[in-house]
Parts: structure tokens; sequence; C-alpha cells
């Protein structure tokens, strides 16, 4: 179930509509899930991708509300995720730090420590994760409003709008980040009609943007085995690339060291520095996404399950079925019935489709025979 709410209006008034930009409201929105899907399609300011790395039930909620040019983000997420957050397509810096409870987060293959943050730019593709518990905190902000504060801020300005990366500001830096963060949510929890007040909001985003104006000159964190971390990290890049590429086709760990032209022990470092998974769980949780995927489209109006998990790579279907549910709490068939129903009576299918164990169809046999794959 998938909770909506606008400060400005009834509670829970609209649960089954996707919320608007808080950019383009005054409002405070609200969402609260346990269907991952729904909760990465709600959050309509960034572009969300949520992916369960574990088997594991997902609860999310997240908060974000507007001070003037400005949209503040916190949340909590409880389960290990792959994300994918591309910024949006206005002009925006976006500064992101993991909340205090946060179990590790690793930003681009390396853990984000005390006293770093990661640093985004409008259309950058900015990829985490989260090991379970996740308390994120974001903070986004228009580029055109910083070029205008030169007179009193020096070097948020600097920063590329168009970049993604890891700074290193310290400690007290992202301490006072996190308290600025954390009395504002507070505040426009407490009086939630300051958010519709321009001198208040103007007041409480000088007083954020007077913590975080050092930012700017703060440099990349230095690592004393970046060359090491630097190549496995373009070898898993190569490799999940190739995966991809053949996600429904056998991929042997052979060919995948080959084609990330390292060797099987460093490629498996790199996986778990990078997604916290071996690359042979990695392929496995991909080709589940692909066929949770295909189950909430439209394709479940011509195919069967067994045909979706066939073409996703998968062979042996009751295996399938078992790990399908492990992930994500419930059965491929529950999956499909919740999306066939769905669909307008004249496109829906007979009750065979459902079998995840039926027929395999001739144009995947070949595929089947070759079960040496992943």
């Amino acid at each position: 179930m998938i909770l909506h709410d606008r400060a400005s209006g009834p509670p829970h008034a609209e649960a089954q509509m996707k919320p608007t930009s808080a950019f383009a409201t005054s409002n405070v929105l609200k969402v609260a899930s346990t269907d991952v899907d729904e909760f990465g399609d709600a959050i309509s300011d960034w572009d969300v991708e949520l992916r369960p790395l574990r088997p594991g039930t997902f609860d999310g909620l997240i908060s974000v509300f507007p001070l003037g040019p400005a949209l503040i983000c916190t949340g909590q997420y409880v389960q290990p995720l792959l994300q994918h957050v591309v910024g949006r397509p206005d002009d925006c810096l976006n500064i992101n730090r993991p909340g205090r409870g946060s179990t590790p987060l690793t930003f681009q293959g390396r853990v984000v420590e005390e006293g770093e943050v990661f640093v985004s730019g409008s259309g950058s593709d900015c990829e985490t994760t989260s090991r379970g518990v996740l308390f994120p905190t974001a903070l986004s902000i228009k580029m055109s409003f910083l070029e205008s504060q030169t007179h009193w801020l020096h070097e948020l300005p600097s920063l590329s709008a168009r970049s993604v990366s890891l700074r290193a500001p310290g400690v007290k830096w992202t301490d006072d980040f996190l308290d600025a963060m954390e009395w504002l949510v507070a505040a426009v929890a407490q009086y939630p009609d300051i958010a519709h007040s321009e001198d208040v909001c103007g007041s409480m985003l000088d007083v954020l943007l007077s913590r975080i104006d050092t930012l700017g000159v703060a440099k990349s964190p230095p690592s004393e085995h970046r060359e090491a971390l630097s190549a496995r990290r373009l070898a898993v890049g190569r490799a999940r690339e190739y995966i991809h590429q053949n996600l429904s086709d056998p991929i042997r760990l052979s060919d995948l060291c080959k084609y990330a032209r390292t060797q099987a022990r460093s490629l498996e470092y790199g996986f778990h520095e990078v997604v916290g998974l071996s690359p042979i769980a990695y392929i496995r949780t991909m080709r589940l996404h692909r066929v949770r995927q295909l189950l909430r489209s439209t394709a479940v109006r011509t195919r069967s399950i067994s045909e979706i998990a066939l073409d996703c790579g998968f062979w042996h279907l009751s295996q399938f079925a078992v790990d399908y549910k492990r992930l994500f709490a419930e059965s491929p068939s529950i999956t499909y019935r919740r999306t066939h129903s769905q669909l307008p009576r004249m496109d829906r299918r007979g009750t065979s489709a459902l079998q995840s164990s039926a027929v395999v169809p001739k144009a995947v046999q070949k595929r089947v025979s070759m079960a040496a794959s992943c």
C-alpha cells in the first residue's frame, strides 16, 4: 500500500495519485510504502529506480518539502538497495549525505565515510548501494539562485551543476549540515504553515546556506589504494555492461572475466565493493528485477510467466519461483494477477497463463538446453 500526503490538504486524500513536483507547489509531499516499485514511482521530483539486492520486506518513508528555490528531502529505507537517481532536468545542485544511524552506503563503488558527502547536478546519473537501513538526507538548490547569491556566498556557486563527485568537507561540516536539515524538518513538521511564508522560508534558507557555503572548496577524499580501487571499479563497470547487454542469454563467469579484463578474484572483490553482491548473485538479482518489470507491464497481455522467465535467462522455473518470492515477498503469479486484473477485459489471457511451470515454448528450448549458464 502507498500513501501520499500534502500538508495543505486532508490526510491521505490522494492515496492513489502520483504527487506533483514539490518545486511547483508550497506543499509538503510525503510518501510511505511497502511496495518498492510504487515507492520509486511516487518520488516525482527525481527519477528514482530502487532495486532490492537481498530478500526482505521493503519499508520506505520519505518527505519532500520546498524552501523557496530549494527542496529538502529526508526519509528512511529498510532493505539493502541499489539506487539509481537521475538529477532534475532543470539546473539544480544536489547535496546528499546518509543520515545518522544509516548502515554503510556505497557511492559509485566507494563507501561514504564520516565527513564526506556526494554532490550531483542536473541530469547526472548517481548510483548508490545501501547495505541495510538508510536515512537519506538530500538538499536540491537551483543553480540560478546560487549564482544570484555571490554577494555573500563565495564557494557554493563554484560547484559544477553537471558533475557527480564525492567531497570531503570534514566531520564538522557534515554534522552542521545534518543538524541544519534536521532542524528544518522538525520546524516544518511542528509548524506546517511556515512553508507558505516567504519571509520565514527565506530566513531558514539563509541559515542552511550559511552552513554549507564552504563545500565548494572541499576536495575529493584521499585514498591509499586509489589505483587498485579505480581498476576494480572499471572492471565491475565493464562486467555490468556485459551483463545488462546479455541478461537473457547464458553468462559464464569466464566470459565475464574476459570482457571485464580481470581475474575472478578481483572481479569478486570489486562486485562486493560496488553492489555488495557476488557477480553470480548480481546476475540473478538483475534477472529477477527484469522479470518483475515485465510482469508489471503490458507484456502479460501476450506472454505467460514461464515465457517471461525463460526470456530473462531463467531455465530452472521452480527455483526461479522460489528466488522471486524470496526477493519480492510475493510469488510471480501474484504479481501477474495484479497486473492482469488491471487490463481491459478484452486483453486478458486465460488462467493457463498463470502457470509458472508451463510447457517450454519452442523459441526458448535452445536457451534452456544451455543450462551451464549463470
